[in-house]
Order: structure tokens, then sequence, then C-alpha cells
């Protein structure tokens, strides 16, 4: 056979494919990548953008004193200094806080934020603590509310003094004047601590025959700013100069510390002055009040005593009590006052000085004293009490501090405003430093309005009197209860059956409300959950509960009326009672001839006929043996219209007649649904037919394997199990059954025979098929001849291209048009190839393609077919 190519189609078709190969382009990739600034040029906004005004607040303050100095403080001495504030603009001013730029300063008594108007003041504390020595000095920043507010600064400073005892003499040069022989004058030094750390006076050493010394006994312990008083006497054993010194031993650095002693001894009687105490200390005194502290001067001589002046220095000490010009005989005494009244804080120290005729030097009066002050501090500043309802009353706190150096004595305690009162602190009261008491401050109003006053605190306190101020608004009481929601609906609830809903009561008034009934009304409807009387507090809320049973498929309407202190508040209730009604299809089930053993299934329709939904709870099968019901999943529910379906299996194990029904329990008004069953059984059979029995496979050619197929059917009303099938002759093979398989009625099973003789001549064999049916084993005889085979080819041929092409290559399909599958093994370079791989009996198509030298290939040439024998 031939294979011609048509010139036209197969010059065309190789030149178009060429022309769409030259056609090929590679793909060029072009990644643009732009500059940063292209990306962020559609990017707007701030990054940290501050929220703070562009034109802060500027503060105009004014301090007073302009700057502080606490001097020198021992270490570990808490001191304190008052200063003022005062707004200079011409509007008000508000203070946020102070900052300290050290924690060796701290501030007290005032609150922020601090709102002073325009020329308006407000004192403060400024304290020093004294915790670390050395040289302290700081800021106090005061700043507005707003964040970019211009800040004022105050300096501040102090020193620490190291902690060290000082010991100090007086007086250091000691004149005991003149005495009689056999006489004595006493006279008195004041040794004190003037440092800041314990003194510890170890030894008293008196140098001079007529000196002696007594008053302490050593060691003697002296706390700073505390004395001690030595008596030095003076005995002459003859006349003449005595001189001598006393040498005091402590832990002072410049220890010891040496006291000069002058005398000269008289045969003539002279007088001598002493003063007891030699030193007077008032301690803290609070400026502007006095202290009055007495000494007493004596003659302790043998002669009379002539006092020209009596004077004492220092601006805070005054003396009284002993008028120059004045006589003291000897052994005679008399008193001086001295008064010490501080104009300011701190450690002042002086001297009462007396001048007579007695011999030696004059006795001196050491006086110091430290002027206190008290401070006052309430917090807070103001009290707002909002809105309180007439005839109730609400209580806060006011702490007042004394923030001061001295008691802090309030004399008054007053509140003004209507309903505006205080109680847990009384007058005249004492604070002392540091310290703290709290008042209530308690507001009641009895009538509706604005409320303002205050709390005003008189003390001895520089800015007595300190007031805190009070507002608050007194309303009338109001009760008001809503019910949410505000109706009821209950649609479509089941004759017989009941639903609920809830209502929320809430007391949206000021005051209790009671609520004293709750009546229903209407058909169907019930109310519970709430006890009477029952008391709302304001805002608080309680749940009723609602009920709505319908006894027949109506529409009902009804309301629950909550009778209480603030009216009667009513919900409508509205509902409609509906009806199910079950119908099943069919009312009867028959089973006719099912055999023993065997399973029979028929399916029911349920529906539901009526208007409301309907509940399916039980199934109950009843009556003979062997029925059941399946796919009945209970509880269900039907709505109105809706169907269902569930099986019922009748399973006899015994031959006879059964009887039995299904009854169907429901929500529907009417009584239960019943399903009559009936059924009927027959003897088991099992039978199996084999089609054909008889196979033949005719000539066969050798190497070929032919099949024909075998089909067992169960004629019989029982399962047939299929336990063997067995093959026998030459070349027959069976495939396409698993053993063992059951057959139900009437299902059938296909085997496949194969007959693949290995030697020419006829054969015959038997397939043999074991089971439980009748007559087992079912035969079926085969036969069949094997013959030599002959072998075929098809040969190719074509003509060739005009143009210049490398070779051929041949395809080949058994589908015409398509499927086709490269056959040669590599380019044919002829015009004819022999296909010798073609089987006996088969149908081939074979196409044919040209291909160049650069692998092109061009379109299909035109199919031929080629018939095997």
């Amino acid at each position: 056979m031939s294979i011609e190519f048509v010139g036209g189609t197969r010059k065309s078709g190789l030149v178009e494919r060429l022309r769409i190969a030259n056609r090929l382009l590679p793909l060029l990739a072009v990644m643009l990548v732009l500059p940063a600034s292209s990306f962020l040029a559609g990017c707007t906004g701030n990054v940290g953008a501050s929220s703070a005004s562009s034109n802060p607040q500027q503060l105009s303050l004014h301090f007073t004193p302009p700057n502080l100095n606490f001097g020198s403080v021992s270490t570990g001495n808490k001191t304190s200094q008052i200063a003022s504030v005062k707004n200079m603009g011409a509007g008000p001013a508000t203070i946020a806080l102070i900052k300290s730029s050290s924690n060796q300063f701290t501030i007290s008594g005032v609150n922020f934020p601090l709102t002073l108007g325009a020329g308006e003041s407000a004192n403060f504390v400024v304290w020093f603590n004294g915790s670390t020595s050395g040289k302290t000095a700081g800021t106090l920043t005061f700043q507005g509310t707003d964040g970019g507010a211009s800040m004022v600064q105050l300096a501040v400073a102090a020193t620490v003094a190291p902690l060290q005892p000082q010991l100090a003499v007086s007086p250091s040069v000691v004149d005991a004047g003149s005495a009689q022989i056999g006489s004595k004058t006493t006279s008195n030094v004041t040794l004190s601590n003037t440092g800041n750390a314990e003194l510890i006076v170890s030894a008293i050493t008196v140098n001079g025959a007529a000196f002696t010394v007594s008053g302490i006994t050593t060691p003697r312990l002296i706390s700073p700013g505390q004395f001690a008083t030595i008596s030095v006497v003076y005995a002459p054993t003859a006349a003449g100069t005595d001189s001598g010194s006393i040498s005091i031993t402590s832990n002072d650095p410049s220890s010891p510390a040496t006291i000069s002693l002058n005398a000269s001894g008289t045969s003539a009687p002279v007088g001598h002055l002493t003063l007891s105490p030699s030193t007077l200390a008032f301690g803290g005194v609070a400026v502007g009040s006095s202290s009055v502290l007495s000494a007493t001067v004596t003659n302790t001589g043998v002669a009379a005593v002539h006092i020209s002046s009596v004077f004492a220095s220092g601006a805070a000490f005054s003396e009284s009590g002993l008028a120059a010009p004045a006589t003291l005989a000897a052994g005679q005494s008399a008193q001086i006052h001295v008064t010490y009244t501080p104009t300011t804080t701190g450690l002042v120290g002086g001297t009462v000085g007396i001048s007579s005729d007695a011999p030696g030097a004059a006795p001196g009066l050491s006086l110091s004293g430290t002027g206190v002050h008290a401070g006052i501090s309430v917090s807070p500043a103001s009290i707002s009490f909002g809105s309180l309802i007439n005839g109730q009353s609400k209580s806060q706190p006011v702490v007042i501090t004394n923030t001061g150096t001295a008691n802090l004595n309030i004399t008054q305690l007053s509140a003004t405003g209507a309903g505006v009162t205080i109680t847990g602190l009384t007058a005249p009261l004492t604070i002392a430093p540091g310290q703290s008491n709290a008042l209530n401050v308690q507001f009641a109003p009895l009538s509706s309005g604005t409320t303002t006053g205050a709390v005003n605190v008189v003390s001895n306190a520089p800015s007595s009197p300190a007031s805190v101020a009070v507002s608050g608004a007194g309303v009338a009481a109001t009760s008001t209860l809503v019910a949410s929601p505000g109706s009821l609906s209950f649609a479509n609830v089941n004759a017989g059956a009941s639903t609920n809903q809830s209502i929320t009561i809430t007391n949206m008034g000021n005051s209790n409300a009671t609520i004293s009934q709750v009546n229903v009304s209407g058909l169907g409807f019930a109310a519970s959950g709430v006890a009477t009387p029952l008391t709302l507090a304001p805002s608080q809320s309680a749940t009723l509960n609602v009920q709505f049973s319908p006894k027949t498929a109506a529409a009902f309407s009804g309301s629950v009326a909550i009778v209480s202190t603030s009216g009667t508040t009513t919900v409508a209730a509205t509902g409609s009672g509906v009806q199910a009604s079950l119908a099943v299809s069919p009312a009867s089930v028959s089973f006719t001839n099912v055999v023993v053993g065997s399973t029979n299934t028929q399916l029911i329709l349920i529906s539901n006929k009526g208007n409301g939904s309907l509940t399916i709870n039980q199934a109950n099968v009843t009556g003979g043996t062997g029925f059941s019901a399946t796919g009945l999943n209970l509880p269900l529910t039907l709505a109105a219209g809706q169907s269902s379906s569930f099986s019922v299996q009748f399973t006899p194990l015994s031959a006879g007649n059964n009887s039995g029904t299904i009854s169907l329990i429901s929500t529907a008004t009417t009584a239960p649904a019943t399903v009559v069953l009936t059924g009927s059984t027959m003897a088991a059979t099992a039978t199996l037919s084999v089609n054909p029995t008889n196979i033949s496979f005719g000539s066969v050619n050798l190497g070929s394997a032919p099949t024909q197929t075998l089909t067992l059917t169960n004629t019989g009303n029982s399962n047939v199990t299929i336990s063997q099938i067995n093959v026998s002759g030459a070349g027959f093979m069976l495939s396409g059954a698993g053993v063992p398989v059951t057959l139900m009625p009437s299902q059938s099973v296909p085997v496949s025979v194969q007959f693949d003789p290995s030697v020419a001549g006829a054969v015959n064999g038997n397939v043999s098929v074991v089971s439980n049916a009748t007559g087992s084993p079912a035969a079926v005889t085969l036969s069949g001849t094997g013959a030599a085979a002959t072998a075929h080819s098809v040969q190719l041929n074509w003509t060739g291209s005009s143009s210049t092409v490398a070779g051929y290559n041949v395809y080949r399909t058994q589908t015409s048009g398509s499927g086709y599958t490269l056959i040669n093994g590599g380019l044919v370079s002829l015009d004819d190839y022999s296909d010798t791989t073609v089987q006996s009996g088969q149908t081939y198509y074979y196409v044919a393609t040209a291909v160049d030298g650069s692998g092109n290939e061009s379109a299909y040439s035109n199919e031929a077919q080629a018939i095997v024998p």
C-alpha cells in the first residue's frame, strides 16, 4: 500500500512551521527601578509632632523672698522656710506642679493644680531634708498646665555641716575677784556643745592650789545645743595674787580646752556675785510669742556689793526684776527675769551683764533661743459634692497638716453654706510639727438649688485662716420605673403548650421605688419572678417572667400592670394559639411472602397538617415479632406543612403470619397516630443458574488469549454463597470472580474464562461452581483448538518532499484522526517504511511528517488505513 502526500499541503505545512520557528524571539525582561524619592513623594504626615499649643501660657510670678538660704544645718535635721508666690499677670495663672532639682528640697502646703487670679498670692513651705553633708543648691521650677509654658525658677541653697562635736566655754577667763582669807568665792563656767554630734567630756583637770571645780562628774555626755555648768571655787590661804587654769579633755577635735583662772586673797572683807544658773536656754519659741526664764544673783562674799547696772544684749531678749542701782548685802539674793520674743525663725544668742563694785570680773548670764513658727496645709483645697437628693447626706474628709516647726494651735473651726457641716474635730486643738488631723465635711441639702460655702480653720499659722471651698447642689427625689420591652408578642404557640418572655424593670429615678403589685390580665397570661413588695434603688433592675399558655387555637391579648410608688407601668401582651395535626401515610403496611431470616423495608410518610409546630416524642412498636422502625431521630419537630419519613422493617425469624402496630406520640391535640402492620412469610430457597453451560472458543492462534464471559445468577429467594470456582483443561483460566462471594436473590456475578493454547490441537475442559445452592456443583463444558499464528506486516511508501529534508517520521493509531504514536526509532531517510509490529485481526491508521536539518517538523500527511487479516 502507499501513502501519497499532496504537494501543496505538505510544502505549505512545512514552510509555515519554519516561519513560526523564525518568529520565536526571546523575551527581554526589563525591570524599572524607581528612586526612593518617587516613593516618598506621596507620603505626608508629621513625625513626633507635639500637640502643645504654639503660643503657650507665659507665667508672670513674683516670689517673696526671691531666694531661700537655709544656711548651715546639722546633718539629719529637717528644717523649713515659708515663701509666697504672687500672680503678677493680668489674667489668671495656673501652676500645674513644682519640680525640685534636688531631692533634698520638698514642697508642702499647696495642692496642684493651683490657680491664682490676677494679683492673688499663695503661701507654700520649702523643706530642707539635711540628709547629705556638704553644700546643696537647687532650683524650684514652677510649671504651667500647658506643656510648653515658660518656667519660673526660685533658687534655694543650704549647707549641711559634717557630724562633729564642738566645745565652747564661757567665760574662757575666770576672774574670781578678791576673797578674804578663810572665805571663798564661786564662779560658774558654761560648757556648751555648739557642734552637731554628741560631745563627751572625759576629764577636767585644775592647776592652782587655791582653786577647785565641782558641778559635773566625768565622763559627761552633752548633746548638740545642750550645755553643762561647772563651779570654780576660790579659797585663798594667804594674801596675794593667785592664778591657775582648768584643762577640759573631750572628743572635740581641738581638745583640750583651757580656762585661765585669776584671783587675789586679801585680809579685808569683800563681796562676790554669782549667778544660778549661769545659762538660760529657751529652746523653741513661736515667732511673735514670748517666753520668760529667771536666774538668781547672790552675794556670796562677806561685804555688801553695789550693783550699778543690769543690761541685756541681743534684739530678741529683754531683762527685768533687778532694777539698778541696787545693793546686795552679804548672802543676799535677787531675781533677774529674761523675756525671749523671737521675730524671726532660727537660733539666736545673747547675754545679761551685771556691773558692780565687787572685785573681779562681772558675772554674765548666757542666753539662747530658737524662733519657730507653725504652718498649715489643708487638703483638698476644694470639695465638690455634685448633685445630692434632698434629705440625703454625703461626707468627704479634709486633712489638716502642720507644715511648720512649732505647734499649730487651731482656735476655731467653722463652716458656711446651706447644708454644710463639719464633724470629727473640735477646737481648740493642737497639732505637733509634721503631724496631721482629719475632719469630715458633710453636705445634707434640704431644698433644691446650688450651694457654695467654705470650711474655715483659724490658727496661729501666719497664713491663717485656711479655707476649703465647698460646693454642691440639692435636687428633688424622683423615682421612675421603666419596663423593657414596652410590649410582648407571643407568636404561634401550640395549644396546650407554654412559652416565656421576660420584662426588665429598671428604676431610672434618683430615689428608691417600691413595687407593691404585679397584675396580669388576659386569658393564657401569667407572671412570676417578682415577689412584692420589692424596693429598687436608683439604676437597680429586676426581671419579671411572663408566661403564655393558650388552651385553644385563637388570638389572645392582655397586659401586665406594675404598681409602684412611682405609679403604674403597663406592658401590653399579645399571643396566638395554634394547633398541630399529625398525618401518617399509609395508615397500614403489609409485608407479603418475606423469606424467613431476611428483611423487608417499607417507607412511611409523616406530615404536620396543622398551623402549629409539631414535635414527635415517641414511636412505640407493639404486637407481633419481627417489626421495627428506623430512620426516625426523636424528638422530631415539624413546622406547619412540613413532612418527613421513616422506614418500617419486617424480619421474620420463623414461618407464619404476624401483625402489630406503630404508635406515634406527639404534641398534636389528637390521639396518637397508629400504623397497622401485617406480614406473611415463605420458606427460603437457594438456586444458582449458570449461563451458558457450554463455551466453545473455536480455533485460536498460539500466542493469543481470547476471553468469554460466564454469568452466575441467584434464581432463588434466599442468599447463595459461592465457595469455589474450579477450572480444568490445558490453556483454560478464570478471572473476575473472587470467592467466597454471596449473591442475594436475583443478583448475578460475571466470571471470565480465557483460552490461551500453548500447542496446536483440540483441547476440552470444565468449570465447576461449588455453592450452598440446590444441585451444587454446577458445571460448564469448555472446548477450543490451538492453531499456529501467521505473521503480518504493513508496507508504507510516499512521495518525497521537494524541499531539502533530513528525513521522515511515521505515526500510527488504532483510532482514526487522533492518538498518533511515533513508531520509527530514528528518522527514515527513504520514501518507504515497513511496520512489522502489527497483530492479526486489527485495523491501523498511519500518517507521516517531514523534518528539516534544524529539527522543524511539518504537519501530518493525509491518513492511510491498513486492515490486518
